[in-house]
């Protein structure tokens, strides 16, 4: 009998042993996670990040909050320097766009791209280029004849914003200056204030100024076709600008800290990927934002990153000038 007792309190005790370390597996999340945006409040980006950590509570486990905090600033690599210093406990995502290909190859984020743990992508958006009403700019022939300094926003140089207007001036031989201002928001107004002549922005910030509105007069767009609702409004590669066109598209990563645990990385790879597959965010994306939603899941997300900045590479001069670097 005694033999019998001890078995059954080794077997017992194996069994609470699994229990305990399934119980812990699963534990994960237990408390709100925090997902880092490099913009302010407003625009695009925003406004992606809070409806996929609307639907993101419904797949992870526990259901716990995904709580947004807006770390804008530094042309755009504050949130992601801020990111891959955080702790890698997988309480921690942060936004990444494929804009800081430029300032990875200028040499001056303080950060290792490889390094971040990738949890996917939100969605890649096309680009519209706009010229303010008070500017007399009404198609890209306006642009090559004009004598003074065509001024265009930016949010940033961290930015396929910024990196499309530095290869269009190149390429397209326009005399452009960047002025930066905060998020796409900041720039659009100010076009529509006449404070500078020229906006690219994604399409899905620029959709109630240009396709649901008015406000500003379309030039362009980066995406493969004419828009259904801007028929007459070419794209670049009609232009005869491909290579322009490549960089204007916004990659929209979502990274952890280097470090976080496989096994809670692959919690927030799957629940994330099961927010992008739901029917109802998929419409809220495409109704609200135009966005195309990319399934690419987390090493495909950091190879498209890495495509991207060898895609740039050619142009590192350009990318340097524009950081004042030699």
């Amino acid at each position: 009998m005694g033999l019998v007792v001890v078995m059954v309190a080794l077997l017992l005790g194996f069994h609470t042993q699994q229990a305990g370390a399934a119980g812990q597996k699963a534990a994960f999340p237990i408390k709100p996670i925090t997902m880092i945006v490099f913009v302010p409040p407003g625009g695009g980006w925003d406004t992606i990040c809070r409806l996929a950590a609307e639907y993101w509570r419904k797949y992870l486990p526990n259901k716990v909050s995904v709580v947004i905090k807006n770390v804008p600033g530094g042309e755009q690599l504050i949130g992601p320097t801020m990111l891959y210093n955080s702790p890698p406990d997988g309480y921690t995502v942060g936004t990444f766009s494929s804009g800081a290909a430029g300032p990875i190859i200028a040499g001056v984020v303080r950060f290792d791209a490889k390094r971040y743990e990738w949890v996917g992508m939100f969605s890649e958006d096309y680009y519209i280029t706009s010229a303010s009403p008070k500017s007399g700019f009404k198609k890209f022939s306006d642009l090559q004849k004009a004598k003074k300094e065509i001024l265009i926003a930016t949010p940033g140089f961290a930015t396929a914003d910024a990196l499309g207007a530095l290869l269009a001036k190149e390429k397209m031989k326009l005399n452009l200056k960047m002025i930066p201002h905060e998020g796409s928001s900041g720039g659009t107004l100010a076009a529509i204030r006449g404070d500078v002549d020229l906006v690219s922005s994604p399409i899905s910030s620029m959709k109630k100024y240009v396709i649901d509105g008015h406000d500003l007069v379309p030039l362009w767009t980066s995406a493969p076709e004419r828009l259904k609702r801007l028929p007459n409004v070419p794209t670049l590669k009609e232009l005869g600008y491909p290579e322009v066109g490549k960089m204007f598209v916004l990659h929209r990563f979502l990274a952890a800290p280097p470090g976080t645990p496989r096994d809670k990385m692959e919690i927030l790879q799957k629940s994330f990927r099961a927010v992008l597959q739901d029917p109802e965010y998929q419409a809220k994306v495409r109704d609200t934002l135009d966005a195309e939603i990319n399934l690419a899941n987390g090493p495909e997300a950091g190879r498209l990153l890495e495509n991207l900045i060898n895609l740039l590479q050619p142009y590192e001069k350009i990318v340097k000038a524009g950081w004042g670097k030699k």
